[in-house]
């Protein structure tokens, strides 16, 4: 329509410009991730998630059986529903498992809170009530919460995934700098390229507005995205009689 049609004109042009990896790259460079930062890579390169809310997702965020995630909250967004490939389904599906297993496990003990969305806190007998809410990723280690003088399992801080990408670029031969929001990027980017309209891709990554997602248009004019795109051979199309 005109709005969106004004949208994509007006779009301004991509300020940083930076090498978007490839798919070799990016397989290589997953490769070298240990769970679960290897199950957050893929959330951000293949359902175009931000680091926050990968991190953020609860048992309940997840529906395994359409192959559908609900990001309850993003920035500049309402929450949306993304859909997640049923290969990287079967992999939330471990992870969830032993997240379930986990809490459970805590809650027996009897002196361990569990976490709710938005770091509210129950007792044990009402967060047994509600396993949706507990979190999918999770710290190794409990934590010693002095609101509640009790230990807590927590989510997973994005710093920590931030620390195991930087220490697997390293150690993984690859030359183009990949971080989540980089395969964010990719996912956008290697989206476009497959032919996926843009306000697909706009509701999928979470932007308020179409014009947010036409940046990512505008980066295959520049010198970088002219190496993913360099245009279509229109010629190998034709038929021309001899």
């Amino acid at each position: 329509d005109e709005e969106r049609r004004k949208a994509l004109i007006t779009a301004r042009p991509v300020q940083v410009t930076h090498a978007v990896p490839s798919t070799d790259e990016i397989s290589t460079f997953i490769g070298g991730l240990s769970e679960p930062h290897r199950t957050i890579a893929l959330l951000c390169y293949c359902c175009g998630l931000r680091i926050s809310e990968s991190v953020g997702l609860t048992l309940g965020d997840c529906n395994l059986i359409t192959h559908r995630l609900t990001v309850r909250e993003s920035k500049g967004a309402k929450g949306r529903s993304v859909p997640v490939p049923p290969e990287l389904s079967s992999e939330i599906q471990t992870l969830a498992r032993k997240a379930l297993e986990t809490c459970e496990a805590d809650l027996k003990q009897g002196d361990v809170y569990a976490p709710l969305a938005g770091f509210e806190w129950k007792t044990n007998s009402s967060m047994a009530k509600e396993p949706s809410q507990w979190p999918l990723f999770f710290q190794s280690s409990l934590v010693w919460d002095h609101r509640v003088n009790h230990y807590v399992r927590v989510f997973l801080h994005a710093s920590r995934v931030e620390k195991a990408f930087k220490e697997c670029r390293s150690k993984s031969g690859v030359i183009t700098r990949i971080t989540p929001h980089r395969l964010r990027d990719a996912y956008a980017i290697h989206s476009l390229l497959a032919g996926v309209p843009i306000n697909v891709i706009q509701q999928h990554m979470g932007h308020a507005t179409v014009e947010t997602t036409a940046k990512y248009l505008s980066f295959l004019l520049t010198p970088e995205g002219a190496k993913l795109f360099p245009g279509l051979n229109l010629f190998q199309k034709l038929n021309i009689p001899a």
